[in-house]
């Protein structure tokens, strides 16, 4: 239940959303296009926990919570570095 909340309170707005708002608007048909999300992000949420699944399986946890903390730091720090040069670094589509 708290990461039912959690994601949704952190996906407002998100463009996997607003994508289907367009959708639905160009398609007129709310219950297909419902259908539709639903399968392709059941899917690609059970891909990533079954990733997620063998991933800890084999590495010990404290290396994958650095690991994603890098990550995390590291798509932060080119966000901000890109915000306020206006220069975008050549890691789009990576």
């Amino acid at each position: 239940l708290t990461s039912m909340f959690t994601i949704m309170l952190l996906e407002l707005g998100d463009k996997t959303q607003i994508t289907t708002i367009l959708l639905s608007a160009r398609f007129g048909d709310a219950l297909s296009v419902l259908v539709g999300v639903l399968a392709a992000l059941m899917f690609i949420l059970g891909l990533t926990v079954s990733v997620g699944n063998r991933v800890v399986k084999r590495l010990p946890l404290r290396i994958v919570k650095s690991l994603t903390t890098l990550a995390y730091a590291l798509g932060g720090g080119i966000m901000l570095f890109e915000g306020i040069t206006g220069l975008e670094l050549a890691l789009r589509g990576f």
